[in-house]
């Protein structure tokens, strides 16, 4: 009750009438808002109006412009419609023009120019449109002309059809005297075009209708203007009247909505712009509940899902399904009455294998007078409510390319939101599930299309894992994931003019975000986990790159200005750890190799705190079974190296193989 009692006599919270997300056919309009807008241009225009009293004419009877000193007088031309042209019978506009419609369009040119300023414009036109059945064409298009400086001068007005390679023809011509029309009033009139004097034959080639007005009295225009608003707001003064005479009946602050419908159809309550009509306004008649966020539509433009609902304009902002393989959505806005909910049931047709509460069989009928499903199973003919027939759950060996694509896709998809949600390792198995299914997919049997997906949902997949494991710590396997995305991205850039990177393009992908804005990334993640490696050199090779790649990115600058110190300073600890042996030319090659076995063991007792090494480091069969074992008792399959590499070689290998398919024919 709340929202009712809130009710007042003001047309602006009319609310009361019902907080219905859904007044189809009326809106309330605030009126004491447009009220005290027009109060505020009433007094603007009163006090120009007051100004321009007490103004000046030149010799001529026209007002100068107090500001610029400059003749003030104005000539508008508003160019509506033509009629009766017979452009088929026009030998010249049939020669000139291939169209079956010419475009037409006005001209218009002020004669003698001295009677305007020299800063008016005396030559103007308006925009081309097509012609209709060749004998009309309309505009609604405003030609004005500042600046005139008599009272006496003329217009000449032609209608054009434009060209295609020659000059345009003029179809017809007529002439404006401002005499006529001093009265400073607008005339509309039908206006005969006359055929130019160039033309083979004499006549009426049509008809124009003009709206023309000639202002020369800056006082007048404005004392028409503050006229002007002061009946606008009278008429918005007696609406809020008529509102609140009507809204007492009601009593809206003790009624509840729900019985509003009759007694405000019995006290006649005023709308703005008419009055209450209980099926068309009453909330009861036209409240529809929306939908919620995220839920599955059908639309005439495809299914989608919903992403929001605008009370205030009572339309849902839907983001429609593209095909598998791009990553652009349209995002639509429709209307309420063309949104409905998608169906849980499945896309049925006739003859297909169906699951059922008894088993599998096969969808013999659907019969259209009661929906009734016919299926033939081994043992009986079933007839079933649709709700209880489904689609057979596909095995993965009975999977189809496309099927094998749409699931990596969406277990992709699903480790974005685990991600999001924070759910790290849960992303890791979504991601390496989506690439175990792209193992499966057979290259020769892909098309163009499926191999592109391919290698675009691979490379995402690589790059979300390696920002996963560098959130979980693991700076070994983010480095692995890193360096496979960079190995799919490589072989991706040697071939450049392959198919493959055209059917990326028409997917959504551009050059920037393949050969720039990914390698970037990649080499910027892997850096990451360089520096949590103490791989310094390493890192910033890859972040040189990567600023090179992306000049904008401020965190690759910021790192790599980092990295660079510590660079310097390993550099000077290690010269410090050879003791300055290269100093000495004859120094034995026994005491260089003493003094680098001691630094590597200092490396790497340095680095092995962290139990992670290198996956460039050669171990021994002894030091790789260590290491797999201790991994494998602490953590889940997926989160290993051995999961991760495993899954990347794969992976890598049927990124290569595709993009090496798809190099372009020789023609």
């Amino acid at each position: 009750m709340s929202d009712v009692q809130s009710l007042s006599d003001s047309p602006a919270s009319s609310v009361g009438l019902g907080n219905s997300l859904m007044w189809e056919k009326v809106a309330l309009s605030p009126l004491e808002l447009l009220s005290v807008q027009l109060e505020h241009e009433l007094q603007h225009a009163e006090e120009v109006a007051a100004a321009s009293a007490a103004g000046k004419q030149n010799k001529n009877g026209v007002d100068v412009d107090t500001s610029t000193g400059k003749a003030a007088g104005r000539v508008t031309i508003e160019v509506l419609a033509a009629k009766d042209l017979a452009l088929d019978k026009n030998a010249a506009v049939q020669a000139v023009s291939t169209n079956t419609q010419p475009e037409l369009y006005v001209s218009t040119q002020v004669t003698p120019l001295s009677a305007f300023e020299k800063t008016t414009k005396k030559h103007l036109r308006t925009a081309g449109v097509q012609a209709v059945d060749n004998a009309t064409a309309g505009w609604k298009e405003t030609l004005v002309y500042e600046g005139a400086k008599t009272k006496k001068f003329s217009v000449k007005v032609s209608l054009s059809c434009n060209a295609e390679v020659i000059a345009d023809v003029v179809l017809g011509e007529l002439e404006l005297r401002s005499t006529d029309y001093q009265d400073q009033m607008p005339h509309e009139n039908w206006f005969d075009l006359k055929a130019p004097t160039t033309a083979a034959s004499s006549g009426i080639t049509g008809k124009l209708l003009l709206r023309i007005r000639f202002e020369y009295s800056v006082r007048e225009r404005h004392e028409r203007q503050v006229a002007l608003l002061r009946e606008k707001k009278r008429e918005n003064d007696d609406d809020i009247e008529r509102y609140k005479s009507t809204s007492r009946l009601v009593n809206a602050p003790v009624r509840h909505p729900a019985a509003f419908g009759k007694e405000t159809a019995r006290s006649a309550l005023y709308l703005p712009g008419n009055k209450f009509l209980i099926d068309a306004h009453h909330p009861g008649a036209v409240s529809v509940a929306p939908l919620a966020d995220k839920t599955r539509i059908v639309t005439p433009f495809g299914r989608g899902v919903v992403v929001s609902f605008r009370p205030e304009t009572k339309m849902y902002v839907v983001q429609l399904d593209t095909d598998a393989a791009s990553k652009n959505h349209t995002i639509a806005y429709l209307r309420q009455n063309v949104v409905k909910e998608e169906p849980d049931e499945p896309h049925l047709r006739m003859h297909m294998k169906v699951s059922t509460p008894y088993g599998l069989g096969v969808l013999e009928e659907i019969r259209p007078h009661d929906d009734v499903l016919v299926v033939k199973t081994d043992y009986a003919h079933m007839f079933m409510q649709r709700k209880d027939v489904k689609l057979p759950v596909k095995d993965i060996s009975d999977m189809t390319t496309k099927d094998l694509v749409n699931e990596a896709i969406k277990l992709a998809d699903a480790g974005n939101e685990e991600f999001r949600e924070g759910k790290l390792q849960d992303a890791v198995y979504s991601y390496l599930r989506s690439l175990g299914f792209l193992q499966r997919v057979d290259q020769d049997n892909a098309t163009h299309k499926e191999k592109a997906t391919i290698i675009q949902t691979m490379i995402r997949c690589h790059l979300n894992i390696g920002a996963c494991k560098l959130k979980l710590n693991m700076y070994t396997d983010a480095e692995i994931a890193c360096t496979n995305a960079l190995s799919i991205l490589t072989v991706l850039a040697e071939n450049r003019e392959g198919n493959v990177v055209t059917w990326m393009g028409r997917l959504g992908m551009s050059e920037q975000l393949m050969f720039e804005e990914w390698p970037s990334k990649a080499r910027f993640r892997r850096a990451q986990a360089c520096v949590k490696l103490e791989k310094y050199v390493d890192a910033k090779q890859d972040l040189l790159l990567a600023v090179k790649l992306n000049p904008r990115d401020k965190s690759c600058r910021t790192l790599l200005d980092k990295v660079s110190k510590l660079v310097d300073k390993q550099k000077r600890d290690e010269k410090k750890a050879w003791g300055g042996i290269f100093d000495n030319l004859e120094a034995s090659s026994s005491t260089i190799k003493s003094v680098t076995t001691k630094t590597t063991a200092k490396t790497t007792s340095k680095s092995g705190s962290s139990e992670e090494t290198s996956i460039f480091t050669r171990k021994s069969k002894k030091q790789q079974e260590t290491t797999v074992a201790t991994s494998d008792a602490a953590e889940p399959w997926y989160l290993t190296t051995r999961a991760l590499a495993t899954a990347s070689v794969v992976t890598a290998g049927v990124a290569a193989v595709a993009l090496l398919a798809l190099k372009p024919k020789s023609s």
